[in-house]
């Protein structure tokens, strides 16, 4: 384990790119599970159980709501508990001092939009699903931008617990009047993250086309996941000089042709970031 840990910092320490993938094994190292009936879910949704027979926070988020009303006094808690409530993490500390003065991109499949919150630049943050954190419109014209959710979602709550919660509480575009939606991939309309999609291209074929010595370290990412995954074993099977660096709780199968390139830690990701930036261990 020491060998490994030490052969790991040394890559870290002497990468200059860096490719971070994340999925709901990292935010659920931050204490967020959006898969269980837990503490969180009852305390954000517990009195709308009954109504929408919900069991999860996911299934909340993917609920067929009759109207955006409705549909808005959910979203609007959630934004409010995991946007507004969010205090950095001891693993999102780690994997700041980890990538500090780094040229880096995080790739996350996680909505909560923590990376952001957390201080890292918004363009070095690829939120492959969409993220709560941000507001579009879903109209036809070109001029449509992402918006800070947790003012609206604060709006919305506080009329929400006045009993005062109307079509005319929720938020506007003001080009064209449609009601915004939550930054998720809706529909064909959603707004893509250009220039984070267009970085991470740039990272995987500079790796492959000029010998570049990325390193990509992921974080919780499942087997239910080919979109962080796939891209990354293709380029690691055709730049052999590329790192790749697994945390993950489970076992994760990888193909026989990049296993010589990899490392990986099957433990707690809190624990392995906060080894992987301590002191270099001499033994």
């Amino acid at each position: 384990m020491t060998s490994k840990l030490n052969q790991a910092k040394q890559i870290l320490n002497s990468a200059p790119h860096v490719l971070v993938t994340a999925s709901n094994g990292f935010s659920i190292g931050e204490g967020i599970n959006i898969f269980q009936n837990n503490d969180d879910f009852q305390k954000i949704l517990g009195d709308l159980i009954p109504k929408y027979h919900f069991n999860s926070i996911l299934s909340a988020l993917s609920y067929p709501y009759d109207n955006l009303l409705d549909a808005w006094q959910v979203w609007a808690r959630l934004i409010n508990y995991f946007v507004g409530n969010y205090h950095i993490s001891p693993q999102m500390q780690s994997l700041k001092q980890l990538l500090k003065n780094k040229d880096y991109l995080i790739a996350t499949s996680n909505g909560e939009y923590h990376f952001n919150l957390a201080g890292f630049n918004d363009e070095s943050v690829l939120a492959t699903e969409g993220d709560w954190g941000t507001v579009q419109c879903f109209g036809s014209h070109d001029n449509r931008q992402e918006i800070k959710s947790l003012p609206i979602a604060e709006k919305i709550l506080a009329a929400d617990k006045e009993n005062q919660l109307t079509f005319d509480s929720l938020p506007k575009c003001e080009t064209c009047g449609n009601i915004l939606l939550p930054h998720l991939p809706f529909n064909a309309k959603y707004l893509k993250p250009v220039q984070s999609q267009e970085k991470f291209s740039a990272f995987l074929n500079s790796t492959i086309s000029m010998h570049n010595p990325l390193t990509v370290l992921e974080l919780g990412v499942g087997q239910n996941h080919p979109n962080l995954r796939k891209p990354i074993f293709d380029m690691l099977a055709l730049a052999p000089q590329a790192n790749y660096i697994i945390i993950n709780r489970d076992h994760i199968v990888i193909p026989d042709s990049i296993k010589k390139q990899t490392i990986e830690f099957s433990g707690n990701i809190e624990d392995v970031l906060r080894d992987l930036t301590a002191p270099q261990s001499t033994i």
